[in-house]
């Protein structure tokens, strides 16, 4: 399965791929790729965000799940996310190697709350045996431009899978809260190795 979108558009809202009550699922050696990016929008312009999963379930059995997505580049607003799951389940059923998930997102420029990743809301990503790895990248120029939030949710491969979490926030925040990964009531763990 393959969704691959890029938002258009002056305002708000554009964004790459959005889904919301959603499922998606392949079964044996079936993968899952999501790649989204965000409309350029306009100025001081809100969520155009690369890739967002609302109420959505992507499984596969031993197949990958990567999921790629890129705020809007050129704004000066807020909540330009890269990838954002919220009550969401990302699962991967497989022992092998292939079975892993992968997500890298990038946020947007402008102002505040332009986060690479934002997992909330009793999100989850899920592996057996494969691993995890969780990669993002926050812009603009004020607070809370974080790479990583993870929020209410869980991250975990239950068999020795190596979980991975990397977040740089932004380079040019001034304000606060620009964290590189940021972990508040969530769990993230692993029968392998966690870094």
């Amino acid at each position: 399965i393959l969704l691959e979108g890029t938002g258009s558009g002056a305002g708000s809202s554009n964004t790459g791929v959005f889904t919301a009550t959603a499922t998606l699922t392949t079964a044996g050696l079936g993968t899952i790729t999501i790649k989204g990016t965000a409309g350029t929008g306009g100025l001081n312009t809100t969520y155009n965000q690369g890739v967002r999963l609302a109420t959505t379930t992507a499984t596969t059995a031993d197949g990958a799940i990567d999921v790629e997505g890129t705020g809007n580049a050129a704004g000066t607003g807020t909540y330009a996310t890269g990838v954002q799951l919220l009550t969401s389940i990302l699962q991967t059923s497989g022992l092998g190697a292939g079975s892993s998930i992968s997500v890298d997102g990038t946020a947007g420029a402008g102002t505040s709350y332009n986060e690479g990743i934002q997992i909330s809301t009793t999100s989850k990503a899920l592996t057996v045996g494969g691993t995890i790895t969780l990669q993002g990248t926050g812009a603009g120029s004020g607070s809370a431009n974080r790479g990583l939030n993870i929020s209410s949710s869980t991250v975990e491969s239950s068999a020795g899978g190596a979980v991975t979490l990397r977040g740089t926030a932004s380079a040019t925040s001034t304000g606060t809260t620009n964290d590189g990964i940021s972990l508040t009531g969530s769990r993230a763990a692993t029968g392998g190795v966690l870094t």
